[in-house]
C-alpha cells in the first residue's frame, strides 16, 4: 500500500513501491497532491469562495530544481496533461518506474488516464 495525502493506493505488493522515492520526494508528491485538489477546486465557484475566505497564496517554488521538477509534473498530471514532463522527469534523473509510479499516482485519482 502506497499512502498519499492520506489516500491510499493499492499497489503490486511484490514491490517495494516506497522505495521508489526517498522520504523527501514523498514529502514533494504530498505537496503536489495538496497544491492539485486546491487548483482543481478554485476552477469552482465554491472554491473560489474558499479561496478569497481563506486567501490562499500560491504555492512557492522549491529551491532544491529536481524537486520543484517533480512537484511541478506531478501537478501537471493530476490536472490532466498526460505527457507533461516526462522528459523534464528524465533530465531530473527520475528513472522510469518512478515516472510511472507518478502517473500512477496523479493519473489514476483525479481521473485521467493515458490515452491507449
Amino acid at each position: 500500500m502506497y499512502a498519499l495525502a492520506g489516500v491510499m493506493f493499492d499497489i503490486d505488493p511484490t514491490r517495494d513501491d516506497e522505495a521508489l522515492f526517498s522520504a523527501t520526494e514523498r514529502q514533494v508528491l504530498d505537496l503536489a497532491w495538496q497544491e492539485t485538489h486546491r487548483l482543481l477546486m478554485s476552477k469552482t465557484w465554491l472554491g473560489q469562495w474558499i479561496d478569497r475566505l481563506t486567501r490562499t497564496a500560491p504555492s512557492l517554488p522549491l529551491a532544491n530544481n529536481r524537486l520543484e521538477t517533480l512537484r511541478q509534473v506531478a501537478v501537471s498530471i493530476g490536472l490532466g496533461k498526460n505527457d507533461a514532463g516526462d522528459r523534464e522527469l528524465a533530465d531530473a534523473g527520475f528513472g522510469a518506474p518512478q515516472i510511472a509510479m507518478v502517473h500512477y499516482l496523479f493519473g489514476s485519482h483525479f481521473g485521467v488516464r493515458e490515452a491507449a
